[in-house]
């Protein structure tokens, strides 16, 4: 099926079946980008943008059923628009990569890139987003060290980043519109509360906590390689060279341990598949090889341990009380 795209009242939409599609609707959206490898979900790719002008910014509402894009050196040499890109995550988990950092944002987080240099985006599971595209200048001539303040991990700890949070979802709920002052008014003020943001990464030595750094570089890795059915604290701390004593440490103070977080990662993208399948012929069945089990019987049986419904049950729960996921532990 081709993209589908859609123009209104200033205000750029498009659908996407495929995540080649995907690729090149969100280079029209923000910058060229390249498709990476996805692993398929299966009910399939499915991705919706819409972006509406606001001033000189740019704000962008999107969501997939899981991405994995990057911006390498062609694509900057090819076409080199200087944006800084801040991403607000709605719902799921998204990782961005950038000058070796990693930021795995969650609802209500968020984070900075720079379309000037090379990064990287990856979600392996449905998730929702707010993008601001900012003149990147504006940044540069204001924010010292801003190079290293990209791609670290931003919470409504901080007032400046909890009003910048909140006028995101306020746009993202009510879509900018008015005259031509008064969006350029909003622009400035959303442009100084994430000036003022930045800065204060600058007053906090920029970089997050070591510890912090190596659970979101884990994290990442766990989102990333979930459905592998290897996937364990030993694989690990052999492919991210790492000590089981610092792995351990970095999710001392998390709140659940890290066996516990790559199951409840792995659970949480079976009811999503389960939920796209629905009683279709051999659907169950194609969920349980995808997430690695060889034996359905298996997989039933973790699976119903773990939400007291076996996957056929969870299906018809969720088909009949669609409001309700009695699938919770």
């Amino acid at each position: 099926m081709r993209t589908r795209s859609h123009s209104a009242a200033g205000i750029r939409s498009a659908r996407a079946t495929s995540h080649d599609e995907w690729a090149h609707v969100a280079s029209q959206h923000f910058v060229p980008l390249e498709p990476s490898p996805l692993r398929q979900h299966a009910g399939g790719f499915r991705a919706e943008i819409a972006t509406a002008p606001c001033g000189d910014l740019q704000i962008s509402s999107l969501q997939a059923s899981g991405v994995h894009v990057r911006r390498g050196a062609r694509q900057i040499r090819e076409s080199s628009p200087e944006l800084v890109l801040a991403g607000f995550q709605s719902a799921g988990v998204a990782a961005v990569q950038q000058a070796n950092r990693t930021a795995v944002i969650r609802a209500g987080e968020f984070t900075f890139f720079d379309t000037s240099r090379p990064y990287e985006i990856e979600a392996s599971q449905e998730f929702s987003q707010v993008v601001i595209s900012f003149p990147r200048d504006r940044f540069f001539h204001q924010v010292p060290a801003f190079d290293r303040l990209t791609a670290i991990t931003l919470d409504a700890s901080r007032s400046s980043n909890a009003l910048l949070l909140r006028m995101v979802d306020q746009l993202a709920t009510d879509r900018p519109r008015g005259l031509a002052h008064e969006l350029d008014a909003i622009a400035s003020a959303l442009e100084h509360v994430a000036v003022a943001t930045l800065r204060a990464l600058v007053a906090d030595n920029t970089d997050m906590p070591r510890t912090h750094q190596t659970r979101a570089q884990i994290v990442h890795y766990v989102m990333r390689n979930l459905r592998d059915p290897s996937l364990n604290v030993a694989r690990i701390v052999a492919d991210l060279h790492l000590s089981e004593s610092t792995v351990y440490r970095a999710f001392k103070d998390f709140d659940t341990s890290l066996p516990d977080f790559i199951w409840q990662k792995r659970l949480e993208g079976i009811r999503e598949d389960l939920r796209a399948v629905g009683t279709r012929p051999g659907g169950l069945g194609q969920v349980a090889s995808a997430w690695g089990y060889c034996d359905y019987s298996l997989f039933s049986k973790k699976f119903k341990a773990s939400t007291g419904l076996s996957p056929r049950e969870y299906v018809k729960s969720f088909r009949s009380e669609p409001c309700t996921d009695r699938g919770a532990n």
